[in-house]
């Protein structure tokens, strides 16, 4: 059924008394209703992953053994742009999004608990491919508001939202749903750029519906998840070649150039600058 999967076992030739009957997989619409089936002792295993809900459970109930797994390496969240979206095609609009977010609140607030590591780019900082001199785009609202005024934007009618040409600075952003942290995350931005004038609308949507939004296409910005390789390849299989294709439409004919020249470089040390300078392009972008 669409809210479990019964896995019932067929042990004939055994002691069918060693083996469970079945195995029951239960899906949950949000992190709140697992906490809270798992305090109540209707789950015997789960994964989750936030930190807090952790501590509430081991706070809870003393017949869980709460075990900490390390995340996939270079998994990340992040938030992506479409650039197909009229408002979010300019340059110094995304910088003025970036220097819009007290991104240093966010992490002692939602994320310092879980040991996650705030990054500028895709790779560890101390890795040999990682690009030295990235902007680390630090909490700016007043060069975030220069930014967009130098686009345009102000608030003409005084509704505290800027405006152009008679259009409102409003775009959707879609966020997974049913992870309290994420759920956290958004507000925050949310709060954060109506500051500025800036009308963000959340939108959460499960999983496989974001999947399939950035399939087609179909968004304005997400937060969403993505595990990154040390390759060209990698950043390529997220924003695309630089031609304008991709989930993105990311446009932008020195990547595209700098990306052709590092996927012919076999050797991972030959092409170290060059994806260097992919990232460095990225980070301006």
């Amino acid at each position: 059924s669409p809210s479990r999967i019964v896995v019932r076992l067929r042990a004939r030739d055994r002691d069918e008394s060693f083996y469970p009957d079945k195995i029951e997989y239960r899906f949950f619409p949000n992190e709140r209703s697992l906490v809270t089936a798992i305090i109540l002792e209707e789950i015997d295993f789960a994964r989750i992953d936030g930190a807090t809900a952790a501590v509430e459970i081991s706070r809870q109930s003393r017949r869980y053994r709460v075990q900490p797994l390390p995340p996939p390496h270079y998994a990340v969240s992040l938030i992506s742009y479409n650039f197909g979206t009229a408002i979010l095609r300019s340059k110094n609009v995304r910088q003025a999004l970036a220097y819009g977010i007290n991104r240093e609140e966010i992490y002692k607030r939602y994320l310092a608990i879980s040991g996650a590591d705030m990054l500028h780019g895709p790779f560890d900082e101390d890795s040999d491919n990682a690009a030295p001199g990235m902007n680390d785009y630090d909490y700016n609202p007043k060069k975030a508001i220069a930014l967009l005024q130098s686009e345009g934007w102000r608030d003409t009618d005084n509704d505290k939202i800027m405006d152009r040409d008679g259009q409102p600075l409003r775009f959707r952003l879609f966020f997974p749903e049913g992870l309290s942290v994420d759920e956290q995350i958004v507000r925050q931005i949310e709060i954060d750029w109506l500051r500025l004038g800036i009308d963000v609308q959340p939108i959460p949507m499960a999983a496989s519906s974001i999947n399939d939004r950035l399939r087609v296409g179909e968004f304005d910005a997400v937060l969403h998840k993505h595990r990154f390789d040390e390759t060209p390849e990698s950043l390529e299989g997220l924003f695309g070649d630089g031609a304008g294709g991709g989930h993105f439409k990311y446009l932008n004919a020195n990547f595209n150039r700098t990306l052709q020249s590092c996927k012919r470089l076999k050797d991972s040390k030959t092409r170290i600058p060059s994806l260097q300078r992919l990232q460095l392009i990225l980070n301006y972008d």
